[in-house]
């Protein structure tokens, strides 16, 4: 009787072991290469004319960034084929006003100033800050050219008073990670 029983037992087990198999979740991705070539040098070096104390913005605004601190970041070979849209993320130390922290390891270093980073839609058009507190990605999503041609992010730099202390001279440097991001 007892061997009647565990033989029951084990094929109501297995039945329902066996039931459990017929339903299944397929999974199916792609995996594919880089889509966009970055055309500019891996690393823009970007000169700041020199200003007085005095003469650093009290915070970001609707003049825009030095004239000479302008560079663009260019992406060429943008692929249709696996991404429609492109835009770059940032990854770089950031004050709580959103601007780019000073990061001079230079003895005498300036303090109480960061760099506002401002973006524009085009070449020679109006830059607008960029607030990095809010979002570590570029205003502009760029929709892929159909015919592969390139894509191109306009940005500028400026002093700025950041930290809540009077400005003190020395050096300012800073640097801006970015990466391509898909959509």
């Amino acid at each position: 009787m007892k061997k009647a029983l565990v033989a029951v037992a084990v094929l109501v087990a297995s039945s329902s072991a066996f039931a459990a198999t017929e339903n299944r979740v397929l999974i199916a991705g792609n995996v594919f290469g880089e889509t966009c070539v970055i055309e500019n040098a891996k690393t823009i070096a970007v000169p700041l004319v020199p200003i007085s104390q005095s003469q650093v913005k009290d915070q970001a605004d609707t003049s825009g960034p030095q004239e000479e601190s302008k560079f663009d970041i260019t992406l060429d070979k943008c692929s249709m084929n696996y991404v429609k849209t492109v835009g770059l993320k940032f990854d770089t130390k950031v004050t709580k006003e959103g601007y780019l922290e000073n990061t001079s390891g230079a003895t005498g270093a300036a303090k109480g100033v960061a760099l506002a980073l401002y973006e524009s839609e085009k070449d020679g058009g109006n830059y607008e800050f960029l607030d990095l507190s809010k979002s570590l990605n570029s205003k502009k999503q760029v929709n892929v050219p159909k015919d592969n041609s390139k894509v191109t992010f306009y940005y500028g730099i400026d002093y700025v008073k950041a930290g809540g202390v009077d400005v003190q001279p020395g050096p300012v440097a800073s640097v801006l990670k970015y990466d391509i991001e898909y959509k």
